[in-house]
């Protein structure tokens, strides 16, 4: 926010218990400061058209005689503001102008809208947007299709493909329409490589750089050792909302052991090898000895299964499901009860 007013030389920045907010109230310096700066840079979302609405009344409060609006000038005032924001219905998108996405705007998108995530402790990237603005959303899929594999030493990297699109219904009847990409080839090769020769401007930057080491950890193989799975449990309950100014929590940084990436691993990636190969490599190789399952904190008749099936059979569902596989070691409960560890806790 001060980089901000620092930057424009006007406005003010007011700080409340667990947030900061940036403010223009001055009518000339909206006109004379913001006005060109957003009319050289055309905004891409309807909020485009809030903001032409919000220029009409800057100029018509500038040329008003008095600083009270009454009778028809205050009718016609409240009337558009009631039609702007949430309160617009039907928006002209042909009226927003048709600018080409570079990496300096995907970036500023990224850093309001983007999440560089963990599910399950797999990384994930997603964007998402009102889905009135889904020409929006439409555009950035074309651009990060672009994108090349800035890795060279791993061949025949998939482009950047989302592997699911869908619009999510919030709070107050909105719908956002998210795209997600989960592809640990693709997220590593490309979008984390492109992202990192950028210049972030917020805190966001730490989230994605812990991202990228989880990345890097899948990519390689280290998250399959026990050290490994523990930092990316680490880092998944750091990043994100764990750490935002406003969420309340106080958290801690990971440590990080700079042994662990010493540790000769027991599968080598190889130029051709896709992720997916490399996991069911690693599989192979370290086997399954024991799991460990709690229910509510107490262990289950059975312990210790020998096999995630066998888990899977025990708790109910299908032998087939992967849900032991990504929950185990990780801390979290699926079902809000099951906890599942590849060796017995102590008291």
């Amino acid at each position: 926010m001060y980089k901000i007013k620092d930057h424009l030389g006007v406005g003010s920045v007011e700080l409340y218990s667990n947030y900061s907010v940036f403010v223009i109230r001055n009518v000339s310096e909206l006109l004379n400061i913001l006005v060109p700066i957003l009319d050289a840079n055309p905004l891409r979302t309807t909020k485009y058209l809030d903001y032409l609405d919000f220029k009409n009344l800057l100029i018509f409060r500038n040329n008003a005689k008095t600083s009270v609006l009454l009778g028809t000038d205050k009718e016609l005032t409240l009337k558009t503001i009631q039609g702007m924001n949430s309160g617009r219905v039907n928006p002209n998108l042909n009226m927003i102008p048709k600018t080409n996405i570079n990496q300096y705007w995907l970036l500023g998108f990224i850093e309001g809208e983007g999440t560089f995530g963990l599910k399950n402790l797999s990384p994930y990237f997603q964007i998402g947007q009102h889905v009135r603005s889904i020409h929006v959303m439409d555009n950035i899929q074309s651009y990060l299709l672009t994108l090349p594999n800035l890795f060279g030493f791993t061949q025949n990297s998939p482009v950047l493909k989302p592997a699911k699109t869908s619009p999510l219904s919030i709070a107050n009847n909105q719908e956002i329409m998210v795209i997600s990409y989960q592809n640990v080839d693709s997220l590593h090769d490309t979008l984390a490589f492109f992202l990192l020769n950028l210049s972030f401007q917020t805190r966001k930057y730490t989230d994605f750089l812990y991202w990228c080491l989880v990345l890097y950890m899948h990519k390689f193989g280290y998250f399959y050792l026990k050290k490994g799975r523990e930092l990316t449990v680490a880092i998944s309950n750091f990043i994100n909302t764990s750490r935002y100014s406003n969420s309340g929590k106080v958290v801690s940084a990971p440590l990080i052991d700079q042994q662990l990436f010493l540790t000769v691993l027991p599968v080598t990636l190889t130029p051709n090898m896709s992720h997916l190969k490399l996991a069911l490599a690693f599989a192979k190789v370290k086997g399954i000895k024991e799991v460990w399952v709690y229910e509510n904190g107490v262990l289950i008749r059975g312990n210790p299964f020998n096999t995630y099936a066998d888990v899977c059979e025990a708790i109910g569902i299908s032998r087939k499901s992967l849900i032991v596989r990504r929950y185990i070691d990780t801390g979290k409960l699926y079902n809000n009860k099951y906890s599942f560890y590849s060796s017995l806790l102590s008291d």
